[in-house]
């Protein structure tokens, strides 16, 4: 009896496994009749069609994925219902970085079952480029630089020559108007790479620290902002100098006495400051207090300045008008123009070197289009004279009186004048001038 119930479970077990196996649905999945765009100008919506079916079980989803060489530029998920289904749906192409005008993208379309089961077929769609403007804006706070097609490369754009800063966060726009703009590019996850953006958005890191910056560029067929400029590498006393507007600059802490650490300034004998050093044997000595100073170099001038900015007197004193410069060789952009209080070359910063002296040297000329030099002593870059200084007399070289406002002038016709690089000393108890040539 017992080998009969052990023949009977077993009977019932080999007919419970073969009705499952008859039960389990064989997947039948398939996708014809795959069709997409066979070309489309970016940005825009790409159609896919097609037939996905599948006996045994349901379908689940169509991924499409589209690339364009090894970067997934689109892709979408469409849920597919039922054991047969007719996609007719659409996919955004955008306008993106590195889609060269005709691009082959490869279209990708996997059909899955709820299974996890999958058929995959692949199509090619041609990429068409948008036109752009003869003229693209390049929007730095409240700057806007128009940018014009490049004659070597028609995707480059580039500003006019000038000055700029080397870090910086701009919007580039195809419209003078960046919210009416058909493009406007922004921010990416990388320095110096923009992506399209809207309006409001974030702007484009610009970081060019080691660059003397003539010219922005930029590429619209790889999103990236470029400059066109001279590279420098210097460093004072440990401090990277980074370019803005011309000059290299940096916060550089100096101590009275002690030799400075300077590197890639090749003609340091000539174009250290006077004022602040003392030079020797291709060393620098720093003279004057010590603290933190604001060092700017300019490679065009071949000077390097040394103030702050925001000092006032009796801290020091600020010289300013026409006619000078302080680098020791003249430069002929200074023939015109001056009475600036907020560009370095154009200042003069007469540190203090004793209880009521101060210094500063300049190359002085009779060149101007003014037809002479004159500058004032200013307690601050304000055009405050409160703590300034009004001469009362002048000693030293020849060629040099007072003006009606009591700064240094030319005499009429240059009378007695001789060009060149000059250290003034300014004594705040007597108001005297004193005029030396190096």
């Amino acid at each position: 009896m017992k080998n009969i119930k052990i023949l009977m479970m077993l009977i019932v077990a080999v007919a419970f496994c073969s009705c499952s196996d008859k039960d389990e649905p064989a997947s039948t999945l398939q996708m014809s009749d795959l069709s997409v765009t066979n070309a489309m100008q970016v940005p825009g919506n790409m159609i896919v069609k097609a037939n996905i079916s599948d006996d045994g079980y349901k379908l689940s989803t169509l991924e499409v994925s589209v690339k364009v060489d090894s970067t997934v530029v689109a892709s979408k998920s469409i849920r597919t219902k039922g054991n047969s289904v007719a996609v007719n749906d659409t996919i955004a192409i955008p306008f993106s970085e590195n889609i060269k005008e005709g691009a082959q993208a490869q279209v990708t379309c996997e059909a899955i079952n709820v299974t996890g089961k999958s058929v995959v077929d692949t199509k090619t769609v041609t990429l068409h480029r948008p036109a752009m403007p003869d003229t693209l804006y390049m929007f730095v706070g409240d700057e806007v630089y128009p940018m014009t097609k490049s004659e070597d490369d028609a995707n480059v754009y580039v500003t006019e020559e000038g000055e700029y800063t080397s870090t910086c966060t701009a919007r580039i726009a195809t419209g003078s108007d960046m919210e009416t703009s058909q493009f406007l590019w922004g921010a990416s996850s990388t320095s110096n790479k923009a992506k399209l953006i809207s309006f409001g958005d974030d702007g484009i890191a610009v970081s060019y620290p080691k660059y003397i910056v003539s010219q922005f560029t930029f590429n619209v067929e790889t999103f990236e902002v470029g400059v066109i400029g001279d590279e420098l590498n210097i460093s004072v006393n440990g401090v990277d100098l980074e370019g803005k507007n011309g000059l290299m600059e940096g916060k550089v802490s100096f101590k009275q006495g002690e030799e400075v650490a300077i590197s890639g300034i090749d003609d340091l004998a000539t174009c250290y400051n006077r004022d602040f050093f003392s030079y020797n044997d291709g060393k620098l000595t720093f003279l004057r207090e010590s603290g933190n100073w604001e060092v700017y170099y300019s490679p065009k001038y071949k000077y390097m300045w040394v103030m702050r900015m925001d000092d006032v007197a009796p801290t020091c004193l600020w010289i300013i008008g026409h006619g000078f410069i302080c680098s020791p060789v003249w430069n002929d952009e200074f023939n015109s123009d001056g009475w600036n209080t907020d560009v370095v070359p154009r200042l003069g910063y007469a540190v203090k070197t004793g209880a009521d002296t101060y210094q500063c040297s300049m190359y002085i000329n009779n060149t101007h289009e003014w037809e002479s030099f004159e500058f004032e002593f200013y307690s601050d870059r304000a055009w405050n004279k409160t703590n300034g200084l009004e001469i009362e007399s002048v000693t030293g070289a020849s060629g040099f009186v007072i003006s009606k406002s009591k700064g240094l002038t030319s005499n009429p016709d240059f009378e007695g004048f001789t060009p060149g690089y000059y250290k003034i000393t300014l004594n705040t108890t007597t108001k005297n001038a004193d005029v030396e040539k190096y």
